[in-house]
């Protein structure tokens, strides 16, 4: 099977048998100099428009400059992979395009292909529901928040109202499309005064990809556009099946021989300072603790009692018998891999795009408690 995708993850398809082709991302480098990391540039820029700060959901959604630049920076990337993008798909000519992104690439648009929307954050991105509290707020999913439902929604829609709709039309005009094009991913089918979706939809097909137990689907049915994929929980099969610590830090006392992992995941843990103040609370437990640092892993040190990489084989880690508490910050990962293979965690609840809208809005339904 072939796959298209973007040069910057050359291999990530090759290892799992499947033929790769590439389209690249034009930069002005010189030929000395190496690109960072799609995670890492990724990370960097969610870390520059302040999108992880200390604010309320209420006092972000009222500042929106964070995410206007977040969008730029995606329709930048999108117009300088255009070329390469046409080119490889008139010389392959997919069946089908997934996409996992705020906006979509024009020339899929234009493909005459099916392309599938994944939301691979928390369902309440694309759920538009007057049932479901809006996405990003943090708020709980029982009837008695709906106040503070309808004081976000109208706040939401007074800065952001058809913002990404508005991006993906100035996208489309950019590139030489029609500005209407966009309408083949926002616009709502047979709706009155040509309403918009406030996340982009795929025409064909849109998945969930989140844990059955925290979907939403007991108080609001999915669309007929709609599936749901329980859970991707990522098992690494080109790494070894037993994770082995390295000798050093297994030889390290832990009261009764268990272990605490700490993961902010890839974007919460550019928040170096949550990250360090986290570790030195871990360091004065008489247990040994395995920190995955993150993108930014290699700015910063570890108590004498942590070891970490910038990224670990979470799902081997996660499956130890040692394991005796999971510290997350309740990402779509992280969580999957928790409730399918250990039991005990704590979620530290980051408002950004994969958490205040998932852990902090199922807790009456008795599968987290908020402390």
């Amino acid at each position: 099977m072939t796959v298209l995708l973007d040069g910057s993850f050359a291999g990530e398809w090759a290892k799992f048998g499947f033929e790769e082709v590439l389209f690249n991302v034009k930069n002005d480098l010189a030929d000395n100099e190496t690109t960072k990391s799609p995670i890492k540039e990724h990370a960097e820029l969610i870390l520059n428009a302040d999108m992880l700060s200390n604010k309320s959901p209420l006092e972000r959604l009222q500042d929106n400059r964070g995410m206007v630049e977040f969008v730029a920076k995606i329709s930048d990337y999108i117009v300088n992979s255009h070329a390469t993008l046409v080119a490889a798909i008139d010389r392959i000519r997919p069946d089908l395009f997934v996409v996992d992104n705020f906006l979509v690439p024009p020339a899929i648009l234009r493909a005459d292909i099916p392309w599938i929307f994944l939301c691979s954050s928390n369902p309440l991105l694309i759920l538009e529901s007057p049932n479901l509290p809006p996405s990003g707020s943090g708020y709980a999913s029982t009837i008695d928040n709906r106040p503070k439902w309808e004081e976000y929604r109208r706040l939401e829609q007074q800065v952001y109202g058809g913002f990404y709709y508005r991006a993906q039309k100035k996208l489309c005009q950019c590139l030489g499309y029609l500005p209407t094009d966009a309408d083949l991913a926002f616009r709502k089918p047979n709706a009155a005064n040509n309403e918009v979706y406030f996340m982009l939809h795929s025409p064909w097909l849109n998945v969930l990809n989140y844990p059955r137990e925290l979907d939403y689907q007991d108080i609001e049915p999915l669309g007929e556009k709609f599936a749901a994929v329980d859970t991707l929980c990522e098992f690494d099969s080109t790494t070894p099946k037993s994770f082995e610590l390295p000798k050093e830090f297994a030889d390290l006392p832990s009261k009764d021989g268990k272990i605490i992992y700490f993961s902010l995941g890839s974007m919460g843990s550019i928040d170096l300072a949550l990250v360090k103040r986290v570790c030195l609370i871990l360091a004065q437990t008489p247990y040994k603790v395995i920190v995955s640092k993150g993108p930014l892993g290699d700015e910063y040190d570890l108590p004498p009692n942590c070891w970490g990489q910038p990224y670990l084989p979470q799902t081997k880690i996660l499956s130890m018998d040692s394991l005796a508490l999971v510290i997350t910050h309740g990402g779509n990962n992280t969580v999957t891999g928790e409730i399918d293979l250990c039991e005990k965690s704590v979620a530290l609840i980051i408002s950004f795009a994969f958490t205040y809208r998932g852990v902090c809005a199922r807790q009456a339904y008795d599968l987290f408690t908020s402390l």
